[in-house]
């Protein structure tokens, strides 16, 4: 019996994978182990009975025993060789205006800015693009400082790139000329916010 199960795992080596092997191996050992511990057994706690009986009965229950021993063994070691993949979404200072529906539909000229690189233009809204003749196409990832429509808007650009708010008047180029307009920087995050331009010379800056 011994030959036989090592000449079948001796044909299995070459042709079965890895596990399968390791699996075999342990019930063969288990077999020959526990078999081994019943025929012990038996010839010295029993008397009268056949030793072989106890090694049948350990060859039997040692096969079991060794293909589950395996099994837990294989387990553990793929439990500990288990990696965890944690995806973190970077914050996206990029994203566009916040809620679209309100920039959108806003009467005052509005663009929108981000500083991933110095404050620069990623969108405008239709007030803006009527008033200054300017459309998002055109004036996306433009210097903020270039696109205020006006010479003095260094300081909101500064503003803007402190994350500070400014508000102030401007002399900004229309198409229907200079105009004074109240502008606002309002950022919303350290990195982007709001540019809103207001035509009207009565309200004060608050």
């Amino acid at each position: 019996m011994e030959d036989s199960v090592v000449a079948a795992v001796v044909f299995l080596v070459p042709v079965a994978d890895r596990d399968l092997v390791d699996i075999i191996l342990w019930i063969a050992g288990g077999c020959l182990g526990v078999g081994v511990l019943g025929w012990v057994a038996t010839a010295v706690l029993v008397s009268g009975l056949d030793p072989m009986v106890g090694f049948g009965t350990g060859f039997a229950v040692g096969g079991g025993l060794g293909a589950m021993v395996r099994l837990v063994v294989l387990s553990e070691e793929s439990d500990r060789s288990e990696t965890v993949t944690v995806e973190m979404d970077e914050a996206d200072d990029s994203a566009g205006p916040e809620p679209v529906d309100l920039f959108e539909a806003s009467p005052d000229p509005m663009l929108y800015y981000d500083d991933s690189d110095g404050p620069t233009v990623r969108a405008v809204n239709p007030a803006f693009e009527a008033a200054f003749g300017i459309s998002t196409a055109s004036l996306a990832d433009e210097a903020l400082k270039h696109a205020l429509m006006t010479s003095e808007g260094v300081s909101a650009a500064e503003a803007a790139s402190r994350g500070d708010r400014f508000d102030g008047r401007l002399s900004c180029e229309t198409t229907e000329g200079v105009e004074q307009f109240r502008v606002r920087v309002i950022p919303v995050a350290p990195a982007r916010g709001y540019v809103v331009f207001t035509a009207s010379l009565d309200e004060s800056p608050v």
